[in-house]
């Protein structure tokens, strides 16, 4: 619809314009706020995450640091029986640290038995095995078929110097043409090559 101004100006188009220009503001402060609320909803979760974060680790660390036990006359943390008893003192077997369970996602699973003395060397390639070979946890050990992948326990990253010299010491090193992985590598993969089970080792073949 036209209206034409007194005076001969030209005519005034009412065409909606202004209810179109305040649907647009409208809309862009909506959508401010919608992002407001989803940021100030992302900040809540990211310090949730925080705090249980650290809640975990005060419980970790009293639980692994703080809480001690007497041994031969001297107190010892979990921590201090892992490292300076159990793979200090008994040689470096790394296979040991496949039958520790740490209360953490990616521990090994534990054995429902006694270790004893004349069954010790079965027990433990049996425990490597179940662990090497992801069969209690999937997470343990496991490979992406398309890009060739090979995801494994964090365990071997927290103690790969351990894993590694066992491995060598054994000669149990793959070795790649390619050179796509170094020497310890090798001997990480090596480890897990030689207590996999049949069905894994083929996989790590191909």
């Amino acid at each position: 619809q036209h209206h034409h101004c007194v005076g001969g100006d030209a005519p005034l188009i009412n065409d909606g314009s202004n209810a179109v220009e305040l649907n647009v503001k409208s809309n862009n402060e909506l959508s401010a706020a919608t992002a407001m609320v989803e940021h100030d909803a992302w900040q809540q979760q990211k310090k949730l995450r925080q705090s249980q974060s650290r809640q975990n680790w005060k419980r970790s660390y009293w639980f692994f640091e703080a809480l001690r036990f007497e041994i031969d006359g001297s107190l010892c943390s979990l921590r201090d029986i892992e490292r300076d008893l159990i793979c200090e003192k008994l040689g470096g077997d790394a296979r040991i640290l496949c039958c520790l369970n740490r209360g953490c996602k990616g521990s090994p699973k534990l054995l429902n038995e006694a270790y004893e003395s004349s069954t010790l060397n079965e027990q433990l390639n049996a425990m490597n095995t179940l662990f090497c070979s992801g069969l209690a946890n999937g997470n343990d050990l496991c490979m992406a078929t398309r890009d060739k992948h090979i995801c494994i326990s964090s365990l071997f990253k927290l103690h790969k110097a351990v894993f590694v010299k066992y491995a060598k010491q054994n000669q149990w090193i793959i070795s790649n043409r390619h050179n796509s992985f170094d020497n310890d590598d090798g001997a990480i993969l090596g480890y897990i090559y030689h207590f996999a089970n049949k069905e894994i080792r083929n996989k790590l073949s191909t």
